[in-house]
């Protein structure tokens, strides 16, 4: 049952000097005595940035610790996060934290393209390192405009086999040029 607690963590209160602006997208990890929740927040440049906050499980109210710098790089000049990372979805696997995000890159027509990246932290989240260079789910034929927001269902059970299913939004269609309109969330792949 949840349980509505208020504000908890503020950039003026909580944040650390490289943390300009933002703390939105929270995207909850359960660990053993803390939830972790990573976080995208912005630069002086305004750039987007991943970070995370450790609440207490017992006291969730309770701040235990703030990252002290970004969780990713910035990608190289071209590659579809080379203008900014934000948090979507992680998931632990065992001790390896998988940490899917949404990369932009800047536009000359629209404001910028976005795609989804996947991190991996081998440490149970504390750091990560990219899994590729390129992102893991893009634009397509179909979906022209943009692919964002993964999400994975763990576990779904048929009578053959256990799967895990993740749905992403995608771009089909297009009101204007500065503001694609979201087509609709499909399943994207099903794995065992």
């Amino acid at each position: 049952m949840w349980k509505k607690l208020g504000q908890i963590f503020s950039l003026r209160a909580h944040g650390k000097p490289w943390m300009k602006s933002h703390a939105m997208l929270p995207t909850p990890l359960l660990k053993n005595d803390v939830i972790r929740v990573y976080f995208t927040t912005r630069e002086q440049s305004g750039m987007s940035r991943i970070s995370f906050v450790d609440l207490d499980r017992a006291d969730p109210r309770r701040i235990v610790h703030v990252q002290d710098q970004p969780l990713l790089e910035i990608g190289r000049p071209g590659a579809f996060d080379d203008s900014g990372t934000l948090t979507n979805f992680a998931m632990a696997e065992g001790q390896r934290v998988l940490l899917y995000y949404h990369g932009y890159n800047r536009r000359v027509v629209v404001p910028w393209g976005n795609a989804v990246g996947l991190a991996v932290s081998e440490d149970g989240g504390e750091t990560f390192r990219k899994a590729f260079e390129g992102p893991v789910i893009d634009r397509t034929r179909h979906e022209p405009y943009f692919a964002v927001g993964p999400w994975i269902l763990k576990g779904l059970s048929t009578l053959s086999s256990t799967r895990s299913r993740m749905t992403a939004s995608s771009g089909a269609a297009t009101t204007s040029p500065a503001f694609p309109r979201c087509g609709r969330t499909k399943p994207i792949r099903a794995q065992r």
